[in-house]
């Protein structure tokens, strides 16, 4: 697989342009607005593709979650296609690269949160629409492929976040509820009793935020906001006290971007919606200083794009929307180095995808999956991403 990748490593490919509508949070009811694409095709800007193709998903979708199971293979859960909330859910098998379907959920999902919690079931609550977001909760058992219910959340809750705590809980962390409503509310999920219970709230009402899990057990949550009215502010969880902590806030406003935990254990936050315009920023946070330090900036701004840390503890993204002259969907990859502190253009996937998800393999390699192309159409195909 990696021979083949590296024979690949001298072909290029460049971005493709195409007329598309903003099928995710469109302007209504507070929700974000961004220019759709337009037809006309970016510069060419060369990148080595550093992606193979593998099998088409039985169900082509956006908006969907996907985790790696404890045996290395990887689930695709929910999501939207063609305007419809997806109750199928698919496995990748890392032995065949082939997709093959498992057992339904029993509520469509899409814009949904699902984790892997310490006993190896998944968890898989909340999503559907902005003006009825559900409350329903469910939970898949890789040993016999069944989905079954569980108690629902105290709150219905779309554009939230769940993390998974050390301590063999999950955590659901604000989000919009019924009436358009963000949510200040956060909420824990035990798996030995099957209930939720209400955790403390947070400082301020948050949708579209981040909420990534510290090598330490605590919780760090950035940005969102009320409705259009979003903020740089960013706190932390802890799970031993229940109690949440002002941490010093963000250089920038940021809205539906993207975070993960570098391997020198600062937490690294790109792109994203700054209010009047998509940013091409990043900034990391010091969970020893508690102190927010920039990071660079991306290519180009980006919004739906996709972020992951690898093996050598930098991080890459992939794909996502851009406003950048003109606004279309993007193939390149990015990679940040941790220790140099910056940005560099390192390759492409092979189709432009926004609303995708990707999965961090135990080779190393980075399964890419479904989304929306540059033309509005659900993409079929998954591929595998090499890291040099």
């Amino acid at each position: 697989m990696y021979k083949v990748a590296l024979a690949l490593a001298t072909v290029l490919i460049f971005a493709c342009g195409g007329e598309s509508t903003d099928t995710g949070n469109g302007s209504k009811g507070g929700q974000l607005t961004v220019p759709t694409p337009t037809p006309t095709l970016p510069a060419p800007t060369p990148v080595a593709l550093l992606a193979t193709t593998v099998s088409d998903l039985v169900q082509p979708r956006e908006f969907h979650t996907s985790i790696l199971l404890p045996d290395g293979n990887v689930i695709v859960i929910g999501g939207i296609s063609r305007g419809v909330q997806l109750v199928s859910t698919e496995i990748y098998d890392i032995n065949s690269g082939k997709w093959n379907s498992t057992g339904d959920m029993i509520q469509g999902r899409s814009e949904h949160a699902a984790v892997l919690l310490k006993n190896g079931t998944i968890l898989a609550t909340g999503g559907g629409r902005s003006s009825t977001p559900i409350a329903s909760a469910e939970l898949y058992n890789p040993d016999t492929g069944v989905w079954t219910n569980t108690e629902p959340m105290n709150q219905p809750r779309i554009f939230f976040r769940l993390v998974a705590l050390d301590d063999g809980r999950a955590l659901a962390i604000g989000g919009r509820t019924t009436g358009r409503k963000d949510l200040a509310k956060a909420e824990l999920y035990n798996p030995e009793t099957g209930e939720w219970t209400p955790a403390s709230e947070m400082s301020m009402p948050r949708s579209r935020h981040t909420a990534t899990v510290l090598p330490d057990g605590r919780v760090l949550v950035t940005g969102g906001g009320n409705k259009s009215d979003f903020t740089p502010t960013a706190e932390i969880y802890d799970p031993t006290s229940d109690t949440w902590a002002v941490t010093q806030d963000m250089s920038s406003i940021r809205a539906e971007h993207e975070a993960t935990v570098l391997g020198n254990g600062t937490v690294l936050v790109a792109g994203g919606f700054g209010g009047s315009n998509l940013l091409a920023t990043s900034e990391t946070w010091d969970p020893v200083t508690g102190i927010w330090s920039p990071a660079g900036q991306l290519s180009q701004d980006l919004h739906r794009h996709r972020i992951v840390t690898i093996s050598n503890g930098n991080a890459l993204v992939m794909g996502g929307f851009t406003q950048s002259s003109p606004s279309h969907v993007v193939v390149e990859v990015e990679e940040y180095d941790q220790t140099a502190k910056t940005w560099a253009l390192v390759g492409s996937i092979i189709s432009e995808r926004r609303n995708h998800s990707l999965t961090v393999l135990e080779d190393g390699s980075v399964l890419v999956i479904s989304g929306e192309s540059n033309v509005g159409r659900m993409q079929p195909t998954s591929e595998l991403y090499h890291p040099e």
